[in-house]
């Protein structure tokens, strides 16, 4: 099993990773109706955000975090960050398990962003 560093940051594996976020994000947007809240849970579905908003606008989104959101030592070295952080604005809402792992992640956007949260 790749962690997410892992996944994100080797070229060779960016490819399959992006297809299978694309894959899944098809089929969740194929069985989807109008007024439908996805929800998503951790770091294996990233990019699934970005791919069903790119079909539909107006389904709403939602993203979990089970696990803490990376540090931001941790994001800088992923090669596709930019992607996966605007993959997560495409969601409604954003959820965390603690409210320090929601202090991480409004961190790292302050940082790419400019803006806090």
């Amino acid at each position: 099993m790749l962690d997410m560093k892992t996944a994100c940051s080797q070229e060779e594996y960016l490819d399959t990773y992006n297809q299978v976020n694309q894959i899944i994000a098809d089929k969740v947007y194929e069985y989807s109706e109008a007024n439908t809240l996805i929800i998503i849970q951790d770091y294996p579905l990233l990019m699934v955000p970005h791919y069903i908003c790119s079909k539909d606008h107006k389904l709403s989104i939602s993203f979990y975090f089970e696990s803490p959101f990376p540090s931001l030592d941790i994001v800088r070295t992923l090669t596709n960050k930019k992607q996966i952080l605007d993959s997560l604005l495409c969601c409604d809402l954003i959820c965390f398990n603690t409210s320090e792992y929601l202090k991480i992640f409004s961190s790292v956007m302050a940082k790419f962003y400019g803006t806090s949260l």
